[in-house]
């Protein structure tokens, strides 16, 4: 099984996540790439992805996990944000 780690940022805790990740998914005969964006996850046709981050938007058809390692209470109590044109 392929499974994409979609991480936007650059020397960032995430990076270390995904090395760890990578390490654990092999020992289980899975294999973790690596992705900064929806065309890198277009090119690697992961069978899953985990987002790194809950910013980062899910612009293709492969289904996406969202990694949460802030307080859950973040998500919680902010209100969520809209935009107007």
């Amino acid at each position: 099984m392929k499974i994409g780690f979609l991480n936007p940022w650059q020397n960032a805790a995430d990076n270390q996540i995904f090395h760890s990740l990578a390490i654990v998914a092999t020992r289980i005969g899975h294999e973790l790439v690596h992705c900064a964006n929806s065309m890198e996850v277009a090119a690697h046709a992961p069978d899953f992805v985990l987002a790194a981050d809950s910013i980062q938007p899910k612009l293709n058809d492969v289904p996406h996990y969202a990694i949460i390692h802030a307080s859950r209470d973040l998500y919680l109590t902010t209100a969520p944000t809209t935009t107007t044109s």
